[in-house]
């Protein structure tokens, strides 16, 4: 699964338009989940499990303190860091491959710089294509296909949120997979000086023929980005 060359401006054109949407939707699908009682995750992550109207399958969020710079957890999560099929498997990390579009120079020069470090905030869309293994036979690979929109909502503390959501551009990435949908956010929001506070709403719909119960069993283990981004941060 090769990147391809470009998107089309048309593309370009029906997607960026549906930014503003996106968010509401996944603010909508986190506002009204119902959520089971915290617990602790790994000592670190206070985790939760909510069920979603009309869903088989759960939602799940979490939320860590982390000592350090919210720049650079913003940063570590922007950054252009993508996946190649020729990477080694642990590399890889269950997927086949990971490629981030970006509608502009301005934007793209932007995730590069963040590889060297944090960066001064700036607004940025981002089309995600990502296939994930399936590791198990008969099972087809998932693919996301999804908008990445990061916000700055400070006042008088500093406050980003990068929202992920599903889109269909109208175009093919890959074959023989199953196109899944993702809703999902990730919040940075300063608590004192060298201090924040890390939260994570993830919802998938892998679509398909998986059973709800077999997926919701995985779900604890997106909670794990909270676990590295503290490493990452506090090292």
């Amino acid at each position: 699964m090769q990147k391809i060359q470009s998107i089309p401006q048309a593309v370009w054109d029906k997607i960026l338009p549906l930014a503003d949407q996106c968010i509401q939707e996944v603010m909508k699908t986190q506002g009204s989940s119902k959520f089971e009682e915290p617990k602790t995750f790994k000592q670190f992550v206070q985790t939760s499990y909510g069920v979603v109207e009309g869903s088989s399958f759960k939602c799940i969020r979490g939320e860590i303190k982390i000592k350090g710079d919210i720049m650079k957890a913003l940063a570590y999560d922007m950054e252009e860091r993508e996946v190649t099929p020729d990477m080694k498997k642990d590399e890889r990390a269950g997927r086949a491959c990971k490629y981030i579009y970006y509608p502009d120079t301005k934007s793209s020069d932007y995730c590069k710089a963040l590889l060297k470090g944090p960066q001064p905030f700036q607004e940025v869309v981002m089309l995600l294509h990502q296939v994930n293994e399936a590791g198990v036979p008969l099972v087809s690979n998932r693919e996301f296909v999804a908008l990445r929109i990061a916000k700055d909502q400070s006042t008088d503390k500093k406050k980003f949120i990068v929202y992920t959501k599903s889109v269909e551009p109208g175009i093919d990435f890959a074959k023989k997979v199953v196109r899944a949908q993702i809703i999902n956010f990730n919040l940075y929001e300063e608590v004192a000086e060298g201090e924040f506070k890390a939260s994570n709403f993830f919802f998938c719909d892998p679509c398909g023929s998986i059973p709800g119960a077999v997926f919701n069993s995985t779900l604890e283990g997106q909670m794990d980005y909270l676990i590295n981004l503290k490493q990452y941060c506090e090292k």
